[in-house]
């Protein structure tokens, strides 16, 4: 629920800038006069009245605004109806209406293109299509022992795929004998068109130029075959190689099955082909005449042994890497073949200065059912429109290349050492040559590329459908009859799902036979948000999924809304994993996320009469498609008990077990094949039962009490920047590091290639091959398991185990905060992990004598640094004890990095400066651009190329269209078509009807006073109180949306939530203030609502207290998708201004220095309510119940707070946030300006990707090389 569900009435029409609803309404086009000045020839006038129309119809073909008279009667009688083959009627009103539209748009951009040649049509424009053919007849008759037919197409299509590409043109066989004998072209029995005529090649393009070279690559096939025998064609030897390649059937040599990665070189096929039942060459089993007598087997040879064994080996227990070994010691008997080539694939490789996402999907050229007589590709057990015919069209042109960027360039190799040639850097030399002979593209070229989402091809289309059907049926057991939305969606997900999966297996063998260096990112949260999506742009397959979709009668975004937000995280620590794990996968890292699959995620958030009331998020009731439960990596996970000192060594005792069961999920790359995993632990209760529990009747409460150790995983705790010191929550930070690290040891010891057993036993390497990251905190335990597990269990001395534990494990800081810090009751420590805090007083004891030698008798330096806090109750600082155990520590923006080492961590740093770093935050462009904001990336790519999409650095190329009319426009038309959408997705989703021409003032983050929301309400009751004082004013219309969550136990952020809906009843309902303002509360953000709001939002508020928020991330998000940002010099927002420019920010209020100097000396809000009437105005507005005039005293409590106890000092920001929000309505009024400012901005935000944080990170502190290497696809050669 929103606030302000009646402000306006929902059956008002929605005002839109470039309707004529009334002859006073004024029609604005960007970048021109609202008045046509005087003086102007009569061509300029024309071209003005020209433009104006094309605008108009543009905006009625975008909008669906046809014209059409709701009353049936006011209509002209409609035509006699043209039905398709399914009885769907074709010739409708609005298709009639929408390309009389469309001609009259062409005549008129044709005129204007006479009137000015500079003009470009709009970005929806295609020119209505001119095509010419000719016929290629092909001689069957005279020489019926040649197969003509096969020689064209080729295996599955693909020569005749690689002529249509080629020559930029679309080619059919018909004619007598094109259709299979006894097939019908079509279901009503009649002829297919031509098929009465002799056999022929009908060559289809859009120039002569384009038909002839296709007319003659198909009669030199034709004569190639008449002139040479069989066995000496080429292209039927190439044709005959490919299709025993696409089959499997492709041998290497007479001993070893060659594998579609393995190949290297062209061989002869017949004589390399094997048959497994008689061991004969030249043919395949399945072809075999021979039959082999009952009982008898061949005798299986030494090396046939050797292959099997290494290939049981490849699949490496499927995703595990390593083979499982059974209770005796041994290891599982379960064998299996390398996998198959998954699907068919184009024998011609994608040129390689091709855009990654020009490709059609990850596997190309599949066999397009259908076509050529081939079984028909839309049939199966319903019948659904068929596909769409190939697209036509020039070559892809290159795309403009250039070197990576910095954090991309590998370091130079040493004096005499070349780069090897596996996969290793390129010579500088080499890559600068091939950088000086890529062209950049010219303006038409760049018209011709194709959409960042993926080029839709028909083979493509065609295997998804019906991939997606054999998921209706056989996944989901329903038929079209009975199944539901979310039985399409699952089926959907099961589709994509299927292009994950053979390349998950390929990366992890890919690891296990490079055995590289393993990075493990240890985070208590991973806000994913939705997969399908995402998946599709990372795979290339959105467009194809949306034309299946489309062809099947569906709608693929109802289908992407019906996925559960995988909401495992409270805001912006867990998106930050979500986007690293991105990022990891992207660059060719062998990067694990672990964590906890919560069976609750963060609450649903709703808003009762203005309150916040909580409801769980059960995110797992319908199932996950994409997880993969692997029970056979279940690990023990121990607490409670008693610790025994024995001469063996250290025992941790009488424990009490719990099962941490792992679920893993697909985290593909960027359009690299690569997919990584993010595995989370689900706590099981053992199996087993106290037998005496069965004689004395408590078996069913013995079973009830299984829930209590399944408790661990069952929510998340929703408190954000702010620690709770539950057991439960302490059990949860533990049962995900133990389950972790024994997964990492076990993955250590196996991971030797050709190794069927552990063979990697000393741990002192464990460095060398294991990064293990903690994100914040929740995972510092990992540093006293992993010194238990490698002094009590692994026997090294507690010298070496410390020197491996702190070379591994690293710690970012998030926060600053005091209340948020971890400080744990050692009592709680010593009855739940009493190990554990032995250790951690040994690492303290240890770590107190290095203190005391550096500084003798400093005392309360020692008290300051010490792991464990003196008071009336003990407590273990988790922070201290990150610091200590790690060879790393970051911060996550440059001020918040200064700000731990001067103050919060001012002591360590003076010990250990070398240990700190800063490491500013990033967001995956993946998510935050191409797929939220399609158009903005569309337009970015129009002028600057794709590139920047694996390098935002790219960026910066956006300041030389500052100037650029066209390029403004296009800007500034894609953010207000996406207030549009937001805005109808407001009207449907809240029932509340908004300006989409007002300013879209954003702020959404989770409710917390140091995030100051109540900033914002000041501000909007001042503007609120001035215009009902000069209500004839031209105000600036602004829609103020302030969204987030509050922790449950949190009341003074609760209270905030109130106050803002409060405010927004009495603002919204007021009549003198009408559309000039409105105040929405975003019900229930989450990851899926920030993609819907960020590219629609024109200002972002980032205005916390400097020196509080560590970074932030939607700050970045807001620049990257076109919102300017009113903020403080805090966290990342210091950057962004460097980046991007201070003056292209709105940057008030004190900075770092004077709120330490203001705390010095002492705050006093009395003072500022006192000599600032407008505040003074709004707070006794506040506290004398004008906002809540059914409850006076209702925010009595939040007013004391503002007046006498707020550490945050919103008062002393107030006069100059207020200033400076008049600067934003005084710049928003010029838009050519404003969107000036904007394109800064974007240009500016190419640092803020975690593409270049996570390569900072491996190069910096895992020791790891990045690399934008793009491994084999599970159907190509590697």
């Amino acid at each position: 629920m929103a606030t302000g569900a009646n402000a306006t009435p929902l059956g008002k029409l929605k005002k839109s800038r470039w309707s004529s609803e009334t002859p006073d309404q004024k029609t604005v086009i960007p970048g021109m006069p609202t008045v046509i000045p005087p003086g102007l020839t009569r061509d300029q006038e024309r071209a003005y009245i020209v433009q104006l129309q094309i605008e108009d119809l543009t905006r009625k073909l975008r909008t669906g605004d046809l014209g059409i008279p709701v009353n049936p009667e006011d209509r002209s009688p409609s035509p006699e109806p043209i039905y398709n083959s399914e009885g769907k009627r074709l010739n409708t009103r609005e298709y009639r209406t929408r390309k009389k539209i469309e001609e009259e748009r062409h005549s008129l951009i044709t005129e204007m293109v006479g009137l000015n040649p500079d003009f470009k049509p709009p970005a929806d424009y295609k020119p209505p299509a001119t095509r010419v053919n000719d016929k290629v007849m092909i001689p069957q008759d005279e020489y019926p022992e040649i197969n003509f037919v096969g020689l064209l197409i080729g295996p599955r299509g693909n020569t005749l795929k690689n002529i249509e590409k080629e020559c930029c043109a679309k080619i059919m066989i018909r004619g007598k004998g094109s259709v299979k004998e006894g097939k019908v072209g079509r279901k009503d029995g009649q002829m297919l068109p031509g098929e009465d005529e002799p056999l022929h090649a009908l060559v289809t393009a859009n120039t002569m130029e384009n038909v002839k070279k296709a007319v003659e690559q198909i009669r030199n096939i034709l004569k190639q075959g008449i002139e040479t025998p069989e066995d000496q064609n080429d292209l039927r030897k190439m044709q005959l190689r490919e299709l025993a390649r696409l089959n499997g059937t492709l041998r290497e040599d007479d001993n070893r099955i060659l594998r579609p990665w393995q190949n290297s070189e062209p061989r002869s096929i017949t004589n390399t082909t094997l048959c497994t039942k008689c061991g004969g060459a030249g043919h395949i089993s399945s072809d075999c005449k021979y039959t082999r007598p009952t009982g008898s087997e061949p005798p299986q040879s030494a090396q046939d042994k050797a292959r099997m064994d290494k290939e049981y080996l490849s699949l490496m227990a499927e995703l595990g890497e390593a083979p499982v070994p059974t209770s005796g010691g041994g290891h599982s008997s379960t064998q299996g073949g390398a996998p198959r080539a998954s699907g068919p694939n184009n024998n011609q490789p994608p040129p390689q200065n091709r855009p990654p996402w020009m490709s059609s999907g990850p596997t190309e050229n599949r066999n397009f059912h259908g076509m050529h007589g081939g079984p028909s590709g839309h049939g199966g057990p319903h019948n659904f429109p068929p596909p769409m015919p190939s697209m036509g069209g020039p070559p892809m042109p290159p795309n403009p290349n250039g070197l990576p960027p910095p954090w991309m360039q590998p370091p130079p190799p040493p004096m005499g050492q070349g780069p090897g040639p596996h996969g290793h850097p390129m010579d500088h030399t080499k890559q600068e040559a091939s950088v000086k002979m890529a062209k950049p593209l010219t303006d038409q070229e760049r018209k011709k590329q194709i959409s960042v989402r993926g080029l839709a091809g028909v083979e493509n289309v065609a295997d998804l459908k019906t991939n997606f059907n054999r998921h209706l049926h056989f996944t989901l057991v329903k038929d079209r009859n009975v199944a539901t939305k979310r039985d399409y969606y699952f089926a959907l997900a099961n589709t994509v799902r299927d292009h994950l999966v053979g390349r998950w297996i390929r990366t992890q063998q890919h690891y296990y036979e490079k055995d590289p260096k393993r990075v493990y990112y240890l985070s208590l949260e991973f806000y994913m948000g939705r997969t399908l999506q995402n998946t599709m742009v990372n795979l290339a397959l959105e467009n194809a999924c949306d034309e299946a979709t489309y062809q099947l009668g569906l709608d693929m975004e109802e289908l992407q809304d019906i996925e559960e937000d995988a909401g495992l995280g409270n805001g912006g620590l867990g998106r930050l994993a979500a986007c690293f794990l991105d990022s990891m996968a992207s660059l060719g890292l062998a990067a694990y996320g672990y964590g906890i699959r919560y069976e609750f995620g963060i609450f649903n958030q709703k808003i009762v009469n203005g309150w916040q009331v909580e409801e769980a998020d059960d995110w797992l009731r319908y199932g996950n498609p994409w997880e993969k439960a692997r029970p056979e990596y279940m690990r023990p996970v121990h607490f409670y008990g008693r610790v025994e000192h024995t001469a063996e060594g250290v025992k941790w005792v009488d424990t009490q077990v719990v099962l941490a069961l792992p679920y893993d999920t697909p985290v593909p790359g960027y359009r690299n094949n690569i997919v990584n995993t993010m595995r989370l632990w689900s706590a099981k209760a053992p199996c087993d039962f106290n037998l005496k529990d069965f004689n004395v009747g408590g078996y069913i409460q013995a079973v009830l009490d299984r829930n209590l150790a399944e408790n661990i995983s069952r929510v998340l705790y929703p408190n954000d920047n702010f620690f709770e010191g539950k057991e439960l929550r302490l059990k949860q930070e533990y049962f995900v590091v133990a389950a972790t690290l024994q997964d990492i040891v076990r993955r250590f010891k196996a991971s030797k290639f050709g190794s069927t057993e552990f063979v990697r036993m000393d741990l002192s390497t464990l460095p060398n091959k294991v990064a293990i990251q903690l994100n914040d905190t929740h995972p510092a335990l990992a540093i006293p398991e992993l010194m238990r597990i490698l002094v009590d269990l692994e026997k090294l001395t507690w010298e070496k185990a410390w020197d491996i534990v702190v070379r591994t494990c690293a710690y970012t800081n998030h926060t600053v905060l005091p209340e948020a810090l971890e400080r744990w009751p050692v009592d709680l420590f010593q009855n739940l992990l009493p190990r554990h805090l032995e250790i951690i007083y040994e690492i303290n004891r240890r770590h107190l004598e290095r203190i005391s030698k550096l500084y003798p008798g400093d005392t309360d330096r020692m008290r300051r640094m010490s792991l464990i806090e003196e008071g009336d109750v003990k407590k273990i600082n988790m922070a201290h004890l990150c610091i200590v155990g790690s060879h790393a520590v970051n911060g996550v923006a440059r001020i918040h990095s200064e700000i731990i080492k001067n103050t919060v961590f001012k002591d360590f740093y003076d010990v250990d400066p070398q240990k700190f770093q800063n490491k500013t935050n990033g967001i995956t462009p993946r998510r935050w651009l191409v797929m939220c904001n399609p158009g903005l990336a569309e337009v970015i790519a129009e002028r600057i190329g794709e590139d920047f999409v694996r390098d935002l650095d790219q960026l910066k190329k956006l300041e030389e269209f500052l100037n650029d009319e066209a390029f403004i426009r296009d800007v500034a038309k894609i953010k207000q078509e996406n207030k549009l959408k937001f805005a109808a997705h407001l009207e449907e989703h809240y029932k509340v009807k908004i300006n989409p021409n007002s300013m879209f003032d954003v702020q959404v983050k989770r409710i917390h006073e140091y995030k100051r929301q109540l900033l914002n309400c000041l501000h909007i009751i001042t503007l609120y109180n001035r215009i009902k004082k000069e209500p004839s004013k031209s105000w600036v219309p602004r829609t103020i949306m302030i969204g987030g969550k509050a922790a449950p136990g949190y009341h003074t952020a609760k209270m905030i939530i109130k106050l803002i809906t409060s405010i927004g009843d009495i603002v919204n309902n007021d009549p003198v203030v009408g559309d000039r303002l409105k105040v929405i509360f975003l019900e229930n953000y989450r990851v899926t609502l920030a993609e819907k709001v960020v590219p629609a939002a024109d200002l972002s508020e980032q205005i916390s207290t400097a020196g509080t928020e560590a970074s932030g991330t939607g700050n970045m998000k807001f620049m990257l998708n076109g919102a300017l940002t009113i903020g403080t010099m805090d966290g990342a927002n210091v950057e962004m201004a460097e980046e991007a420019g201070e003056e292209n920010l709105f940057i008030f209020g004190m900075r770092v220095d004077d709120v330490e100097a203001m705390d010095k000396k002492g705050y006093d809000a009395v003072s500022y309510y006192n000599k600032i009437p407008e505040l003074k105005q709004a707070i006794d507005q506040i506290s004398g119940g004008f906002f809540s005039p059914s409850q006076p005293d209702l925010f009595k409590d939040l007013v004391k707070m503002l007046m006498h106890h707020d550490r945050f000092k919103v008062f002393a920001d107030y006069e100059d946030y207020i200033k400076c929000q008049e600067k934003v309505s005084q710049l928003y009024k010029n838009p050519k300006e404003w969107t000036r400012k904007v394109i800064h901005n974007i240009a500016g935000s190419g640092k803020f990707s975690s593409d270049r944080t996570i390569s900072q990170y491996a190069r910096e502190i895992w020791g790891m090389e990045p690399s934008l290497e793009k491994i084999a696809a599970p159907d190509d050669p590697r």
